[in-house]
């Protein structure tokens, strides 16, 4: 059985769709929790309207939470059941998710972390990203564990993650204090602790781009969540060969957040230098990249990024 977790934050041209996603679905053990987060452009009174014992709850905060992790985090305490499901309020879910995502479990009894593929929605058009899908797709569905997420694609974004509550419980949920971020961090935090995870190779959910009140255009990014999570696991845990892994992955969001930053003309090379690993061990094309952009000229580094030489 599934616990929903749907965060609104003035979503009111979107929230309709989101929510019949979930009451229609061919699956029907669950329950839906709504944690409405002060909106004030209707999505609150339409929220309101909803509430039903046996299926749906709904539950109102006055201060709206930073990207929705506090609101989530609200709705892990009042589930009833132990997988939680999350989806976001302008995105949705196809009829025969939770029966295909009830079917994983079964099929990979060890795993404590469900994903699955999707599609997103952009300027009306739908597309299949360049995601972990379609580097697998032709394979079936399979276990995944830390090793899978820190070198693959990404296969993961909350609203086709499903996570048991007993582990997310243990992690301590979403870090509310991040605006942006905070779900990367979540699902790097569980799959540290030895979780293991199971992959459907199956599209069931789609992800709107182009929505309303959107986080990823509203907050700015400077550095990812992720970044002071590996270094502080570093310090207290981490075997020689995880230690690696961890550092290249650091190196690899550094990477990213510098360019961005660059670009932005925001200053970048404290913030590269704070959060990469400077190793031998590490040496790759990300790497020398990072090295490329904070040794040349700003003129330089912009030059080539623009020619997508970096």
């Amino acid at each position: 059985m599934f616990s929903v977790i749907i965060p609104v934050f003035n979503k009111r041209p979107h929230i309709e769709r989101a929510i019949n996603s979930v009451l229609n679905q061919t699956y029907q053990e669950f329950e839906l929790i709504l944690v409405d987060d002060g909106s004030t452009d209707g999505s609150r009174e339409f929220v309101s309207t909803l509430q039903d014992e046996d299926k749906i709850k709904v539950f109102f905060r006055d201060k709206p939470g930073p990207g929705g992790y506090a609101a989530r985090n609200f709705g892990i305490k009042q589930s009833k059941y132990g997988w939680i499901a999350f989806l976001d309020a302008d995105d949705e879910w196809d009829l025969e998710r939770l029966q295909q995502m009830k079917d994983l479990s079964e099929q990979f009894p060890e795993a404590s972390f469900l994903t699955s593929a999707w599609n997103e929605y952009f300027s009306q058009k739908e597309i299949v990203p360049d995601y972990y899908y379609l580097a697998h797709k032709d394979e079936p569905s399979h276990y995944f564990d830390l090793k899978t997420f820190l070198y693959d694609k990404q296969m993961v974004c909350t609203t086709v993650a499903i996570i048991r509550k007993e582990v997310l419980l243990a992690v301590q949920g979403f870090d509310e204090t991040w605006k942006r971020g905070a779900d990367l961090d979540l699902w790097l935090r569980v799959l540290l602790q030895g979780v293991r995870g199971a992959w459907l190779n199956q599209i069931n959910a789609t992800y709107f781009r182009d929505s309303v009140n959107m986080v990823t255009e509203n907050v700015e990014y400077v550095i990812s969540p992720v970044m002071p999570t590996i270094q502080k696991f570093l310090k207290e845990n981490g075997d020689f060969h995880q230690k690696t892994d961890l550092e290249k992955y650091s190196n690899k969001l550094t990477y990213i957040t510098v360019k961005r930053l660059l670009i932005t003309k925001k200053p970048f090379r404290k913030t590269g230098f704070h959060y990469f690993f400077f190793s031998p061990l590490n040496l790759n094309k990300i790497y020398l990249g990072f090295l490329a952009l904070v040794f040349f000229p700003t003129g330089v580094s912009k030059f080539f990024i623009g020619k997508r030489i970096l």
